[in-house]
């Protein structure tokens, strides 16, 4: 007698990082298409494309959390990423473009500075309130 084989049930924590890992792989890996999606705009409606892309994945993202629908969500989270990509790409060639080449490199290095800065701070103040406000582990 033949039977089926089981499909392999994942432990919870594993099939939680395994989704957790196709969430940024979704959010990362489509940040490379929004660059040439929106190449052969001028860097402003670039950024301004960009950040209407952003907006619409999140708000598709947050609104499937709150469904509990996973599918939508990774498909927010690939709009979102598209979007990242997109105002990235923009601002670099706003930042870069009428710059003299001698001072492009140190142009680059200080907008990334204000960009990590800009992403690091907030995360670190919201890290550091979270366990006042009843969201710690």
């Amino acid at each position: 007698m033949l039977v089926a084989p089981r499909r392999p049930v994942l432990p919870r924590p594993v099939a939680f990082a395994t989704l957790s890992a196709v969430l940024v792989a979704s959010l990362i890996g489509a940040s490379v298409l929004g660059g040439p999606l929106t190449g052969r705009l001028r860097p402003f409606p670039a950024v301004l494309a960009g950040n209407g892309l952003l907006a619409l994945g999140t708000t598709v993202a947050v609104v499937s959390i709150g469904l509990g629908a996973t599918v939508p969500f990774l498909l927010g989270s690939v709009i979102a990423g598209t979007g990242f990509g997109a105002v990235f790409a923009g601002g670099l060639r706003l930042l870069l473009g009428g710059a003299d080449q001698d001072a492009r490199g140190g142009l680059l290095s200080a907008g990334f500075l204000v960009a990590y800065l800009g992403s690091a701070v907030p995360t670190f103040v919201a890290g550091r309130l979270t366990p006042g406000w009843g969201c710690g582990a």
